[in-house]
């Protein structure tokens, strides 16, 4: 048994030790970046591989390797905490910006994300609060890609309370925040508009976004209004900022919030789409043309983990199928994680790549036992096929992400079988509506129509899973996990499942 597993799993999936090294390393140079100082790691690195080469034994050079991954890892993230931990000037300070997402009002507040362009944090993103003049109106000028002169103090906020498993602190950090700020009515200036000082990446960012809002007017303009719009911008543009809390509870409550989220699914619809129409999937040039045209959607949907995650995904599989191989396996898996981390290590924190790279592991691993569970022998009907596949891959997902959900947000959607029996197929038609929708662009009536189309299938979504979320027992919430617990949960899981799988295995085979 001992050589089985050796010669089987570790050898199988050489990726998963990897990244699961590199993610220690992660949190090892993270919680001892006081202590250890990123150099140090990088040289303890760097003997490692000289040492490697005198090293006679192969498996002394595997476990090498496995120790290199985590000292990579732990130098990426002492770097990265860091650069994270500068201190910042305790008084004001001027500084030129260029104004990053749409600002929205929120009281006599406005509210957007600003990249800063000169001064200390050069190249960094902030979120501001500026205070609105309501005699002047001079705020109504602010707009994306707007340039700003401006005068405040830079500050991080406190760290997380004991009582909350959410860090507002570490999650500015996740998502590239370098500082937050409050700007005074007075305190600011518009300027010409001027993008040459930003570096290649956040100017391709920025049309995006500037993109991604002229595709949002084209919504309005066709008659898209209220929630409706807000899901339709959410699931196809990656804009959920206009989604009311109400309707994020009605989604959470009923389990379908995931396809508000652009990940795997929307990405993989759009995989598919594309291929229909390209046709002919082995030819280098078709894939080249697919995975253009799946970037250049992660980068116009604003580049979220999960996007990214199910993107690098897509291009292994896409490379995998020019070479005639099968390129979906918890390797694929593992590599993504591994070059988003080393690229980016505060992703380890982001709730969304948690709960996306757990969703993917989860039907990979329980998806086929799944489906012996149920009896079943693939059915000859297409429509229990799909069935079975439906319940097998929300079941998977669920059982891999539920303790995070727990653990963040306090609560456990019940009847998530019964309302992806609807999400996915509306997920399915509105994202098919809407590559009608921009094919008609130069029809005015027709596009109209299918904007109205859309529009309907959204809002008959929307009354479902509000009818789902008022039944009773819809969800189990004021959930309370600490880190221990939720690790608890899912080796408790993982015994349950093992148990199963080994009782319906001796079945099987009393039964032969």
């Amino acid at each position: 048994m001992i050589v089985r597993l050796r010669s089987g799993y570790l050898q199988l999936y050489p990726m998963v030790w990897a990244v699961l090294f590199l993610m220690g390393g992660i949190l090892f140079g993270d919680a001892l970046c006081g202590l250890i100082d990123f150099w140090c790691w990088l040289l303890a690195c760097f003997l490692l591989l000289v040492s490697h080469y005198f090293l006679p034994s192969c498996r002394v050079k595997n476990l090498m390797v496995l120790l290199g991954c985590l000292l990579v890892g732990a130098a990426d993230g002492a770097f990265q905490r860091a650069e994270s931990d500068q201190p910042l000037p305790l008084a004001a300070q001027v500084y030129k910006a260029v104004i990053t997402s749409e600002p929205k009002q929120r009281g006599r507040v406005m509210m957007f994300d600003m990249l800063v362009t000169t001064g200390n944090l050069a190249q960094k993103k902030v979120r501001a609060s500026l205070l609105c003049d309501t005699v002047t109106g001079r705020y109504r000028q602010l707009h994306l890609g707007a340039s700003l002169l401006a005068c405040s103090v830079m500050e991080r906020p406190a760290p997380k309370a004991d009582s909350s498993n959410f860090d507002y602190r570490r999650w500015m950090y996740c998502h590239g925040y370098a500082a937050r700020t409050f700007i005074y009515y007075r305190n600011w200036a518009l300027q010409p508009a001027s993008y040459a000082e930003l570096s290649l990446m956040h100017r391709v960012r920025l049309r995006s976004s500037l993109l991604r809002e002229r595709l949002l007017r084209q919504y309005r303009n066709r008659g898209l209004r209220g929630q409706d719009f807000a899901v339709v911008a959410a699931m196809t543009l990656g804009d959920r900022s206009m989604i009311t809390k109400a309707t994020q509870d009605e989604y959470a409550e009923s389990g379908s919030s995931h396809i508000l989220a652009i990940s795997g699914l929307h990405l993989a619809i759009l995989y598919t789409m594309i291929t229909f129409l390209v046709g002919r999937r082995r030819w280098m040039l078709t894939q080249l043309i697919l995975l253009l045209a799946v970037w250049a959607f992660v980068f116009l949907a604003g580049l979220s983990a999960s996007m990214v995650r199910s993107a690098v995904m897509i291009s292994i599989y896409s490379f995998c199928c020019v070479l005639g191989r099968n390129g979906i396996s918890l390797n694929s898996l593992a590599v993504a994680a591994f070059f988003m981390l080393l690229v980016r290590p505060a992703y380890l924190w982001d709730v969304s790549f948690q709960m996306s790279f757990m969703a993917v592991a989860g039907i990979m691993l329980l998806f086929h036992p799944l489906c012996l569970l149920m009896g079943s022998s693939r059915p000859s009907n297409k429509l229990l096929r799909w069935a079975e596949g439906l319940a097998a891959t929300s079941i998977a997902s669920q059982l891999a992400v539920a303790p995070l959900a727990a653990f963040y947000f306090g609560r456990f959607p019940c009847y998530f079988l019964i309302a992806n029996v609807i999400a996915i197929p509306g997920a399915w038609l509105i994202l098919h509506l809407t590559l009608l929708f921009w094919i008609c662009q130069p029809l005015s009536m027709i596009q109209s129509g299918v904007a109205w189309l859309m529009g309907w299938t959204t809002a008959a979504m929307g009354r479902c899973f509000q009818f789902i979320s008022s039944l009773p027992g819809a969800s189990i919430s004021g959930i309370e996990l600490n880190i221990w617990q939720l690790v608890a949960v899912y080796l408790a899981e993982t015994g349950l499942l093992l148990s199963l799988f080994f009782v319906m295995r001796i079945r099987r085979e009393l039964i032969r």
